[in-house]
């Protein structure tokens, strides 16, 4: 109804409108049957506006009403679905909220617990490879200080011409020596001393 009222006023305003434009416009003589005119063709048209205003008014309630009832029937599908699941499922939506956190607590847990021992293998290996190095370094040291220890002796000589002697003429004695004993002889210019250098302790000594 308050469309109907300002339909009213809207076409009570156009009749004033086109009496004031004649009077500004000189047509005072025509402006009384002109206005007349025109007054009459508004109150002509105006029922019919207003039932279609009224009409038009109607179908929109309707069509509210409509989609207030389309609401309420989707709610409704909405629970008694709900209320479905939880009959088959034997389960309440809070129950089930809880059984879906436990499971994705405990899968985490799992999956951290996974990776803390793929972790401790991985350091437990890179552990042990830098121990083995390590021993192996430490080995080959004291392996080469054991060698040099267990297979030279220092022979000291009274005199540096022993040394010549040892070798001998075209160094016969030194190569003869070498073939008996298996040992090899080490003159070099460390004075009153000949380095025997050989496995054999025995006959190196």
């Amino acid at each position: 109804m308050e469309i109907i009222a300002a339909a009213a006023l809207i076409a009570v305003g156009i009749v004033a409108a086109a009496l004031v434009y004649g009077r500004v416009h000189g047509t005072r003589a025509a402006a009384p049957s002109t206005g007349a005119a025109t007054v009459a063709a508004l109150d002509a048209g105006l029922p019919e506006r207003t039932a279609a205003l009224a009409r038009r008014e109607e179908a929109l309630a309707r069509r509210e009403s409509e989609l207030q009832r389309e609401r309420e029937s989707a709610s409704a599908d909405r629970r008694e679905l709900q209320r479905e699941l939880e009959r088959v499922s034997g389960l309440s939506v809070a129950r089930a909220k809880q059984l879906l956190l436990k499971e994705v607590e405990d899968q985490a847990k799992h999956d951290a617990a996974r990776r803390i021992r793929q972790i401790e293998e991985e350091t437990k290996r890179e552990a042990d490879r830098r121990v083995r190095n390590i021993l192996s370094v430490c080995m080959q040291r004291l392996a080469a200080g054991h060698a040099a220890e267990t297979t030279v002796s220092v022979v000291q000589l009274s005199t540096d011409d022993m040394k010549g002697r040892i070798i001998g003429r075209e160094g016969r004695n030194i190569r003869a020596l070498e073939n008996l004993t298996g040992v090899d002889f080490i003159i070099d210019d460390t004075p009153g001393a000949v380095v025997l250098s050989g496995f054999d302790g025995v006959r190196r000594e």
